[in-house]
């Protein structure tokens, strides 16, 4: 679901009990920019927080000021593009209670793909309603890239290229289990006698899996980017703390059940938690729990009763503006054995819950994290989970990234 135009067309649609008459189409335009954006990304990442970690991205990448030591390119695009529906039919996982007599469904599909069709109800003119709606590309679709770099540069951008395509994707949603694609080419690429770098995405085992990721991870850090594991996690980064969780393969066949897995999984942490939105609503001198910073910031809740709007947010510094924080859990599809499996990566961070505050407009004040919610949340992984009404226990198993 790469960025494209916004178009708005005339439709006829019913969304519960609203009629929507018009909706704007984001059309997804396949670019290089899209990819640039993630390997950039992960550059930053692995690197973690460091004082000339702008100047090296820059140097790597390019910036405004100074030309980039590396090309890439897109060429022989084969995609099928549809508009995103929402009744494509996946597992219900079961309910849990909101309020009153309302309840919420367990579909992990629809919880991450959140944005992907979001009506607007004007509930004064029914005739101005408006949906927004995401085209994506049809698994299944092809593209070429080329990556093209001075002999030192060239293993760094595939290597950035293969924890890309591993741990997340391109375009929206691409850190929450969208935009997976798969290397259909694979190499095996020599770095220096002894040393390989294998740009596997799909696994004949999942020893072969557990292998190659070892292998690779190893030859990041010793080989490809000796340097960047001595950043500190003042941002989200890959340390040797950063660990890695592994589904078992997914019962239901197709992508939408595999990414329905993967969202039922933080959807039932989320959903057992203290129900966050109506401890902050009272907005009481006692900062309230938190453990969804862990998830990313800012975090944005609406009250309709009341019309006003919260914002959760992270300030590194009280003098400055509040800053988006992203979230070090990342999660993505793997195949192995031609079946789907979930992965979690989660990467070292360590919140600094001084620096979060709840923000009613310019009020604002302190908000109270539980310390060791990511904690919480491997717990979660590891122990297990399981949904009402059903005695079945799901659990992820820890890769070892190192030994």
């Amino acid at each position: 679901m790469v960025g494209g135009e916004t178009k708005q067309v005339s439709c006829n649609e019913h969304v519960g009990r609203n009629l929507y008459r018009k909706k704007d189409l984001r059309k997804v335009n396949l670019n290089i920019n899209s990819i640039r954006g993630q390997l950039r990304w992960w550059f930053r990442t692995i690197h973690g927080y460091s004082d000339n970690l702008s100047k090296l991205e820059n140097d790597f990448f390019g910036s405004t000021s100074n030309s980039s030591a590396t090309k890439l390119g897109l060429k022989n695009p084969n995609l099928n593009l549809k508009e995103w529906q929402d009744n494509l039919n996946v597992k219900i996982y079961g309910t849990y209670p909101i309020s009153g007599n309302h309840r919420g469904q367990y579909n992990g599909l629809k919880y991450f793909s959140y944005t992907n069709k979001v009506p607007a109800p004007n509930y004064t003119h029914p005739e101005n309603n408006l949906i927004t709606i995401r085209e994506y590309a049809e698994p299944g679709g092809t593209f070429d890239v080329f990556l093209m770099a001075a002999p030192n540069d060239r293993i760094k951008l595939l290597a950035l290229f293969w924890i890309a395509v591993q741990f997340s994707g391109f375009g929206n949603r691409s850190r929450r289990c969208f935009g997976n694609v798969n290397i259909t080419n694979p190499k095996r690429l020599n770095y220096e006698p002894g040393v390989s770098f294998t740009t596997f995405s799909s696994y004949s085992s999942q020893e072969h899996y557990e292998t190659i990721i070892r292998q690779n991870f190893k030859t990041l850090k010793a080989k490809i980017f000796p340097a960047a594991f001595e950043g500190t996690n003042a941002m989200p980064a890959i340390t040797d703390q950063a660990r890695l969780f592994l589904s078992a393969p997914i019962e239901e066949p197709g992508w939408n059940e595999a990414i329905n897995f993967a969202g039922v999984t933080m959807q039932r942490y989320r959903a057992v938690d203290k129900f966050e939105h109506d401890t902050l609503a009272t907005y009481d001198s006692t900062p309230a729990e938190l453990r969804r910073p862990i998830f990313g910031m800012p975090i944005v809740l609406r009250y309709s009763s009341t019309h006003t709007k919260l914002a959760v947010n992270y300030k590194p510094d009280r003098m400055q503006a509040a800053t988006r924080l992203a979230s070090p859990i990342l999660v993505s599809l793997t195949q192995i054995a031609n079946k789907f499996h979930v992965q979690y990566l989660i990467l070292d961070y360590h919140l600094n819950s001084d620096k979060i505050i709840a923000q009613y407009g310019r009020d604002a004040r302190p908000i109270k994290v539980v310390a060791d919610a990511k904690k919480q949340f491997i717990r979660h992984l590891v122990d297990g989970f399981s949904f009402p009404d059903s005695d079945k226990v799901y659990k992820y198993q820890e890769i070892n990234l190192w030994s």
